[in-house]
C-alpha cells in the first residue's frame, strides 16, 4: 500500500507538471537490495572503463548516494572556502621585516609577539576537521576493509597528507614565534596548494563539473608535449652553460625567457655579456663599456637561433 501511494504522488506529480501535453516518460527502478553500499561504490570508482557510468544503473547509483551525501559534501565545500578565505588573510598579515628599500629583517617574527591572528583560530578547527577525515579514511581503507589498501596510497591521499602535514607544521610554527625567513615558504606551498583543493572542490556541482573536467583532463595530454620539450629545453640550457661563464640558474632563466616567452636580451640572454658604467674622472662623467665577448660567440648565436625556432616558434605555436 506504501509503494502504491508512492507511485500514485509520483505520476500525479508529473501528471500536473505535463498537463495538457504528451509526454513519454520512462520509470526503472533497481530492485536489487543493498545496492547503493560501499563496496558497490567502491568498485564503481576503481573502475578502468568510464563506460560503466553511461549505463542507467550506475547513474541511478551514482545519484542515491549523492542524496545521502550531498549535505556533507556543501559543509566540506563550506568549509574549504572558509580555509582559503583565512589563508589569504593570513599571507595579507605576514611581516617579511622589510625596512627601507632592501633592508629586510629575517630573523623578525612573521606575525609579531602579540595574540594570534583571528583568521589563525578559524584555520585551526578545519585543520582538525580534515585531519580527523584522513583517519578515517586511513581506518577504513586499513582496519575495515584490508583489501582495498592498494586503492589507498593515490595521488590525492598523498598530496591531502602532505597538505594536512605541513599545516600542522605551520601552525606550531607560528605558536613558537617564527621568523618570515622560515614562515614564508611554508605559507606559499599551504596557499598554493589550497587554491588547487578549493578548485577541485566544484568537481561535484552539475554547472561546474562539467565544464571543469574536460579542463583539468586536457593537462594529462600535454604531458607527451611537455616532455619533449623539457628534453629540447635540457639540450639548448645544457649547450648554452657549456659556452657561458655565468651560473646554471642564470643561464636556464636565459632560455626558459628566449624559448617560453619569447623574452631577452642579446648581450645579456645569448651572449652572457652586459655594458658597465665607468666614472670618467677627467670629463666628470659616467662611460659605458660594451662587454667583452667569448671567442665562442659565434656558437652562442648558433644556439640562439635554434632555440628561437625550436622553442619559441615550433614548439610555441605550431604544435
Amino acid at each position: 500500500a506504501g509503494r502504491r501511494r508512492l507511485w500514485s504522488v509520483c505520476l500525479g506529480s508529473l501528471g500536473r507538471r505535463f498537463r495538457g501535453r504528451d509526454e513519454p516518460v520512462q520509470l526503472a527502478r533497481v530492485a536489487i537490495p543493498g545496492v547503493v553500499s560501499a563496496d558497490v561504490l567502491h568498485a564503481l570508482a576503481t573502475s578502468p572503463r568510464e563506460q560503466v557510468f553511461q549505463t542507467k544503473a550506475a547513474k541511478a547509483i551514482v545519484l542515491a548516494a549523492w542524496d545521502k551525501v550531498k549535505v556533507w559534501y556543501y559543509l566540506d565545500l563550506f568549509l574549504e572556502i572558509t580555509a582559503l578565505a583565512s589563508i589569504c588573510h593570513l599571507t595579507t598579515l605576514l611581516d617579511h621585516g622589510a625596512g627601507f628599500v632592501m633592508d629586510v629583517d629575517e630573523s623578525k617574527p612573521a606575525f609579531g609577539v602579540g595574540p594570534m591572528p583571528i583568521s589563525m583560530w578559524v584555520l585551526l578547527p578545519i585543520w582538525v576537521y580534515n585531519l580527523l577525515e584522513e583517519l578515517t579514511e586511513f581506518k577504513v581503507f586499513f582496519l575495515d576493509r584490508p583489501e582495498w589498501r592498494d586503492n589507498f596510497f593515490t595521488s590525492g591521499n598523498i598530496v591531502d597528507a602532505v597538505r594536512n602535514v605541513s599545516l600542522g607544521a605551520f601552525f606550531a610554527l607560528i605558536s613558537q614565534h617564527a621568523s618570515a625567513e622560515v614562515l614564508a615558504p611554508v605559507l606559499a606551498f599551504i596557499s598554493f596548494n589550497r587554491w588547487w583543493k578549493t578548485l577541485y572542490a566544484f568537481r561535484a556541482l552539475d554547472y561546474f563539473g562539467e565544464r571543469l573536467l574536460p579542463i583539468l583532463g586536457a593537462f594529462r595530454e600535454v604531458l607527451p608535449f611537455t616532455l619533449v620539450l623539457v628534453f629540447y629545453a635540457g639540450a639548448f640550457a645544457n649547450a648554452f652553460y657549456a659556452l657561458s661563464h655565468q651560473g646554471f640558474d642564470r643561464v636556464f632563466v636565459s632560455v626558459y625567457r628566449l624559448g617560453v616567452l619569447g623574452d631577452f636580451t642579446l648581450e645579456g640572454d645569448v651572449f652572457g655579456t652586459s655594458d658597465r658604467q665607468k666614472f670618467d674622472t677627467e670629463n666628470d662623467e659616467f662611460r659605458t663599456i660594451p662587454g667583452m665577448r667569448l671567442s665562442w660567440w659565434w656558437m652562442q648565436l648558433a644556439l640562439f637561433f635554434g632555440t628561437s625556432f625550436l622553442l619559441t616558434v615550433a614548439m610555441m605555436n605550431i604544435f
